[in-house]
């Protein structure tokens, strides 16, 4: 019985490794470049032993992904502008962790299907947590009333497509990006709250 412990133990510690490096290797190379034997090779064992654990790499994507979303819990929604911006660099914080993740976002949505139900899971979170900031920040005078019909909408959908490829552009900060849409739309209260409190932060984030 110890022995079966063990060997199920050994097997548990081998798998996350696997996962470890595969999601290295997806994030140095890109999903596309990097091959099951280059997985294996980084780990120092045959494909074979890979492929039991895993029988391709779309299987190995699939539970990198799954295992990074297995405690994941819908955020509260931001109160201030400052936990807003809070909660915009944790995003970008998320993405550059998980580089390949957005490299390779419509890619791994087409490759599984759960990893398409997450991404629906998590775009629809963060656009209800969106929706309900900006309501809120409306209703303490901070950002002002839609100025043309679905103004607020149009924005949320934009910063959506930021949070989800922004850190892959290159050469553009992508907070910078989506303050410069919210700022023509603070009140002068909002605006003193952003050149006090966030501005000097926008430039941390890389």
């Amino acid at each position: 019985m110890k022995k079966e412990n063990d060997d199920v133990k050994k097997k548990g510690i081998l798998r996350q490794k696997i996962l470890e490096t595969a999601r290295k290797l997806f994030g140095e190379k890109g999903y596309n470049e990097v091959s099951m034997r280059n997985i294996s090779d980084s780990l120092g064992i045959s494909v074979g032993n890979l492929t039991y654990h895993f029988k391709k790499k779309e299987d190995l994507v699939e539970e990198a992904v799954l295992a990074r979303h297995e405690n994941y819990q819908k955020p509260d929604a931001p109160k201030t502008l400052e936990e807003l911006n809070d909660c915009f660099r944790g995003l970008l914080r998320h993405q550059e962790d998980n580089i390949y993740y957005s490299r390779h976002y419509k890619q791994l949505s087409q490759i599984s299907e759960k990893i398409c139900q997450i991404q629906k899971k998590v775009l629809g979170d963060l656009r209800d947590i969106l929706e309900e900031t900006f309501e809120n920040l409306r209703q303490t005078g901070l950002m002002a009333p839609d100025m043309i019909p679905s103004q607020y909408e149009y924005l949320t959908q934009t910063i959506l497509s930021i949070c989800a490829y922004g850190i892959i552009w290159g050469g553009v900060n992508p907070l910078a990006c989506i303050w410069s849409l919210i700022y023509p739309i603070l009140t002068e209260a909002g605006k003193s709250i952003y050149h006090s409190k966030i501005e000097k932060s926008i430039g941390e984030q890389h």
